[in-house]
């Protein structure tokens, strides 16, 4: 037998995972251009976390999001898209430039969580990092994850037990004690008692595999009620379901109002000429006779060629013979064949501290040479103020006289407790 490493045998008391499923809840990105698609262009549906702005920056693909809707999940939601949410966004292939970071023109974005309800328990400490537990999920919250708190939430609430919240994220690594990593939590309400303030619209929110039989499922690992809902077929399949929400969990478990297998409608589509996928590895099964080795990232199967040259390698201290192990964030892109197997060409370690944004002379304002601020408001989105150093080398490559003047290129990293972008490039954007 091939040797095989998963989150099942290194973490066994609580986590099954569905193998052959693509989830929607990362990023599985089609770069555009090149073959794959039909003459003329198709309609398609990409799925990611937002990690920028100007256009909406997903997977390394900037999609212009002039012109264009945005729907939240419920009707509380102010449908504004925020770095770390989970998102779709429907474009057409036709639309897509070939450039190293391509652009696509969306037609519509889409929001969705990965998880929605209480937190039961947290590990949080003073500045606010640790774990959660959601609906029986474990959560790692980090110096990555983006706090937003809701209209009628106060502004200086911390997160913590007995919240109703919204989570997006990214299934943890295999090593890691973690089900999920959060990119984007959204506290709802303060309490339980705040449900009956909600949308009618609001409900819970599960993503996991699905276990056990009829009158006993789980879904990862938590008791859930599929009475009157039509069950997919195969072993373990990775569902997302919607809850009807409840203070108590109902003793035959929680009461599931919709059921959706959730393979990755950007990877429906086979023979696609460049494929983008960001996460962590679920698990690795090597096998030294083919000299492969068979990812999981994001539930979507990436395989892996040993071959010299197969594959490019970027980042340090990663190679084919490390995958298995790692823990670290990666980027795989390739192309899918006809079995919806994505076969990698490079993989590099990806720095998900690091937030890009693009913006227009007109999108930048309050520019305050003497705190080194300015700050960028675009549409869809929160304005974000930028702190920028102007004696460290490297971070500003345009002079301060000409911030507001000129479409510039932004990349830096999120202060959680403020809300700003540290800075840690500028340069002009042609």
């Amino acid at each position: 037998m091939s040797p095989q490493i998963s989150r099942d045998t290194v973490a066994p008391a609580k986590r099954v995972l569905q193998l052959t499923l693509a989830g929607v809840f990362a990023a599985v990105i089609a770069a555009c251009g090149g073959g794959g698609v039909g003459a003329g262009g198709t309609g398609a549906t990409a799925s990611g976390t937002v990690n920028g702005f100007g256009s909406v920056v997903i997977g390394g693909v900037r999609y212009d999001d002039s012109g264009i809707s945005v729907s939240g999940e419920d009707a509380s939601d102010d449908s504004k898209l925020r770095l770390g949410m989970s998102v779709d966004v429907s474009f057409d292939d036709s639309s897509c430039t070939t450039a190293a970071t391509p652009v696509c023109v969306a037609k519509a974005f889409e929001i969705h969580s990965d998880l929605a309800g209480e937190v039961t328990a947290d590990t949080l400490d003073v500045n606010g990092n640790g774990t959660i537990e959601v609906l029986g999920q474990t959560i790692a919250v980090t110096n990555n994850t983006f706090i937003h708190r809701s209209s009628g939430v106060s502004s200086a609430l911390g997160l913590g037990t007995g919240q109703i919240v919204k989570v997006h994220g990214r299934r943890a690594a295999a090593a890691a004690a973690t089900d999920w990593v959060a990119t984007y939590i959204e506290i709802k309400a303060a309490t339980d008692a705040g449900l009956a303030g909600l949308s009618s619209s609001f409900q819970f929110r599960l993503a996991g595999a699905l276990t056990g039989t009829a009158g006993n499922y789980q879904i990862g690992g938590e008791p859930v009620d599929l009475t009157g809902i039509t069950v997919p077929s195969g072993t373990n399949p990775f569902v997302r379901v919607r809850i009807t929400p409840a203070a108590v969990r109902p003793a035959n478990g929680w009461d599931v109002a919709e059921l959706k297998s959730q393979r990755s409608r950007s990877l429906e589509r086979r023979d696609r000429s460049r494929v983008e996928v960001q996460g962590y590895v679920e698990s690795a099964d090597v096998d030294a006779v083919a000299n492969t080795t068979t990812l999981v990232i994001n539930g979507v199967d990436v395989k892996v060629s040993g071959r010299l040259g197969a594959v490019e390698f970027e980042g340090s201290g990663l190679d084919y013979a490390a995958l298995a192990a790692t823990s670290a964030l990666l980027e795989v892109k390739g192309t899918i064949d006809v079995n919806g197997v994505l076969i990698a060409t490079k993989i590099e370690l990806e720095d998900e501290n690091e937030r890009e944004f693009y913006a227009l002379a007109t999108e930048i304002g309050r520019v305050d040479t003497v705190a080194n601020t300015f700050v960028v408001t675009k549409r869809n989105t929160d304005p974000i103020t930028v702190t920028y150093s102007d004696t460290t080398p490297g971070v500003l490559e345009v002079s301060e006289a000409s911030l507001g003047t000129q479409k510039l290129e932004i990349k830096g990293n999120l202060d959680r407790a403020t809300g700003n972008l540290i800075a840690t490039r500028i340069k002009r954007e042609d």
